[in-house]
């Protein structure tokens, strides 16, 4: 993501596009971290009903955003290396593969 924030500053709108969408990704994955860390102070609370209610309406939030985040990858990197970077980078930068 860091290295599309330099690109964009010099390349398409396409570069910016893609910054963008991972920076949402990345918003999702971390929401989804946050979340696993309630669901670890939650489960130290004492065991009742109140607890097992948090626990799966904490686990039913990450599936939510299990699924977002897979959907927004798969577009972003469910694609061949050549035709994401033809996609996102400037055409006037050469790729060079090893």
């Amino acid at each position: 993501m860091y290295q599309l924030d330099i690109l964009k500053r010099i390349g398409p709108k396409n570069a910016r596009r893609t910054a963008r969408r991972l920076r949402r990704l990345s918003e999702l994955l971390g929401e989804h971290r946050d979340l696993e860390l309630a669901k670890d102070a939650v489960r130290a609370m004492p065991d009742d009903q109140r607890r097992q209610a948090l626990l799966e309406a904490i686990e039913d939030a990450q599936t939510l955003l299990g699924a977002k985040a897979e959907r927004r990858g798969l577009r972003l990197f469910g694609v061949k290396r050549k035709r994401f970077a033809r996609r996102t980078l400037p055409r006037r930068l050469k790729l060079r593969t090893i």
